[in-house]
């Protein structure tokens, strides 16, 4: 990487006339994007990097975007596979999750989590995974196939997934749990970072919980608690799941009470069930969007997580990493018989911008499998070299045309 990005080694593939939306600087500007296996190498001026064997793709003044990043939910949930989960949302731009797999380890133990994150990694999308800080979240201790205690933290902090301890819950602090503190204990001496999950904290009993290392919550039911939680030097994640909606409420943070401090305020489900209408975070993006007004508050949020979760990237700034060609989810009844052997042209909404077309770069097929209709490529499912073509995202709507290249983390 560091030779493709002096240009030493040529680059596979360079994206122009595009508008780069930069999460790191809170700018749009027009830019020129180097990839190499995979990696952004190189933003802006790239004339080094390119090559006689370069390929080039034009963004006709369309906008580049790195991926959203959801900073808080269970995967596992949905009830579908890693991969299957990963069609559906990688489509509408969420590339990367914050999940514990909390559900996985009390059936499965180590060994599920760990089938769990290798598919992760043979797929699209990125699973940065937070250790519980104990499962499960009982007391006493209630009855499930494997407890999940501090030795395993010893044994899964060096993982190269984990980015921290997970669902840190306010009663297991005030409460002074030998085992969870031992957890956060184990954790310092990685340096890595605690989360929380504190509904209803406020005065005496945060100030405790914040005193313990807190780092960031996710679990505020009004405005003035989010605030409350941010001046005790708290990030928030503003959470919008199927059943619990505090968007509406706590969005004010970021556009009446502090909005100076919003880059310390991101976005997470926890959990949606919508997936398929909604495309993860894309109801929460549609109301920040109203909210806030620029094109740049869209994709801020996965910027803003990166630097609240810290999960590793490598690349060029916070585009490491970040184009990567991926399926699209489809319905059975949409595939003509007579396309099985071509790419196949889908419709979805993409960050409330308008309506996108995606191109699959290969055939669609699909089998039936427990009455709901699922891709066959399943776990063989496998990241797509940059060499062999990109499938962007190309939207036009509402006065704002958007080409969004998503980030595999």
């Amino acid at each position: 990487m560091i030779r493709a990005g002096h240009g030493d080694v040529k680059a596979d593939l360079v994206i122009s006339s595009g508008r780069l939306i930069n999460v790191a600087t809170a700018e749009i500007y027009a830019a020129e994007v180097a990839i190499k296996d995979g990696h952004v190498v190189a933003i802006g001026d790239v004339e080094h990097c390119k090559g006689p064997d370069t390929r080039f793709h034009d963004a006709n003044g369309r906008y580049l975007a790195p991926g959203m990043i959801d900073g808080h939910l269970h995967v596992e949930r949905s009830k579908l596979s890693v991969s299957s989960f990963a069609e559906l949302v990688v489509a509408y731009g969420t590339t990367s999750v914050v999940s514990g797999l909390d559900q996985i380890l009390v059936v499965s133990g180590l060994e599920g989590v760990r089938h769990f994150l290798d598919e992760a990694n043979a797929g699209p999308m990125t699973i940065h995974w937070g250790a519980p800080c104990k499962t499960p979240y009982t007391m006493p201790r209630s009855t499930v196939n494997h407890y999940f205690g501090p030795d395993d933290h010893r044994a899964t902090h060096e993982w190269p997934e984990c980015i921290g301890i997970w669902e840190t819950v306010r009663e297991f602090i005030q409460e002074e749990d030998d085992d969870v503190i031992e957890a956060l204990e184990i954790a310092r001496r990685h340096k890595l970072p605690v989360f929380g999950c504190s509904p209803m904290c406020k005065g005496s009993k945060l100030a405790g919980y914040a005193s313990a290392g807190i780092r960031l919550d996710h679990e505020s039911y009004d405005v003035t608690e989010a605030l409350e939680k941010m001046r005790n030097g708290m990030f928030i994640l503003i959470r919008e799941s199927s059943i619990s909606h505090f968007l509406d409420e706590n969005i004010q943070l970021a556009t009446k009470y502090i909005p100076q401090a919003d880059h310390r305020i991101s976005l997470c489900t926890d959990d949606d069930q919508r997936l398929e209408e909604n495309g993860d975070q894309e109801h929460g993006i549609g109301i920040w969007r109203e909210g806030r007004g620029r094109p740049v508050d869209l994709t801020e949020g996965g910027g803003k997580t990166a630097r609240q979760d810290r999960p590793t990237r490598r690349g060029t700034g916070f585009f490491g990493r970040c184009l990567q060609s991926h399926p699209r989810p489809w319905r059975r009844k949409e595939v003509k018989k007579e396309h099985r052997d071509l790419s196949v042209r889908r419709q979805c909404s993409l960050l409330s911008l308008g309506r996108p077309s995606l191109h699959i770069t290969r055939a669609a097929k699909a089998r039936k499998i427990c009455g709901s209709w699922k891709s066959s490529m399943g776990s063989s499912w496998k990241r797509h070299d940059m060499a062999r073509g990109i499938c962007p995202a190309i939207c036009s709507g509402k006065g704002i045309n958007a080409v969004v290249i998503v980030c595999a983390g």
